[in-house]
């Protein structure tokens, strides 16, 4: 049985929505016309919640999953198993459940190193029923996203000064206070760094509004050791991936929410992909600044 469903199904799963595309819809790899497969009444739904998984790095690997097409309520425990096959699992490890902040979109997260690129499988399992999906994982050479050990692109973005021809430069209402400085400017201030790439208004799948305010709940606790950058995705009020903002565009996203960690010198320490909650925000921002 094939459970697997977009990124955005999962999403969307949690506030009942029905769609079919990945998050934002502007991108070559958020199109889809596949509608999700129901999973048998004693059967899980499997879905990858982490945009990129590549071979030969240890790293976060996020998961939903749903039962009679609902997202498991918030703390259910879940364990997950790894394998190239459903008959070569690795053996089954609990997976920390998130929901801190974002009741509606609960998450599993485990870190998970793939030593080949191809196709591999996730089993989860709770309470006696079980659900699987493969994951794609690829060659980390294959892709131009940079990666945790890379460093940050220094590219120009919008700030409350210089718009850059992106109106609006911040979809959330109100706009949030994460746009005083250009990413290039910030990256010459050499401290650590937290920019997310996400769009309130514009993300089909509802997922950016509520991340962007997972991290302002930090900036109080981190703002004097942290920069804080958020940056649109598109220019305008119009989707599309003719109206990327520049530094969707530097970074070569075709999947948000993405927040990137980084520390003074610039070099990327973390990468959160899709959801995440309080708890690992914080983690997170705790890790880089030491």
């Amino acid at each position: 049985m094939d459970t697997r469903l977009t990124r955005r199904s999962f999403l969307a799963a949690g506030v009942g929505l029905t769609v079919g595309a990945a998050c934002g819809g502007g991108g070559k790899k958020r199109a889809s016309s596949k509608a999700p497969k129901a999973a048998a009444p004693d059967q899980l739904e499997v879905i990858q919640a982490s945009a990129q998984l590549v071979a030969g790095a240890d790293q976060r690997v996020s998961i939903a999953v749903l039962e009679n097409s609902e997202l498991l309520p918030a703390g259910t425990p879940v364990s997950l198993a790894f394998g190239r096959s459903l008959s070569r699992l690795a053996p089954a490890r609990p997976a920390e459940p998130h929901a801190d902040g974002i009741p509606t979109r609960p998450y599993y997260l485990t870190r998970q190193r793939f030593d080949v690129a191809g196709q591999w499988w996730v089993v989860a399992s709770t309470g006696g029923k079980q659900g699987a999906t493969q994951l794609d994982v690829i060659n980390a050479g294959d892709t131009q996203v940079p990666l945790p050990g890379k460093h940050m692109v220094p590219v120009a973005t919008p700030t409350l000064a210089d718009h850059r021809g992106v109106e609006p430069i911040c979809t959330r209402q109100p706009a949030c206070p994460l746009h005083e400085v250009s990413l290039d400017a910030a990256l010459n201030e050499h401290r650590p760094l937290a920019v997310l790439f996400a769009t309130p208004a514009l993300c089909e799948s509802r997922t950016c509004g509520p991340v962007l305010e997972v991290l302002l709940t930090q900036v109080a606790a981190f703002q004097n050791r942290v920069r804080f950058i958020h940056v649109e995705v598109y220019k305008s009020l119009q989707a599309g991936e003719a109206n990327l903002t520049d530094g969707m565009r530097a970074y070569h996203l075709d999947f948000e929410p993405v927040l990137y960690l980084a520390a003074p010198d610039g070099t990327i320490k973390d990468r959160l992909d899709g959801p995440f909650d309080i708890k690992e925000a914080n983690a997170a921002l705790t890790r880089l600044v030491g």
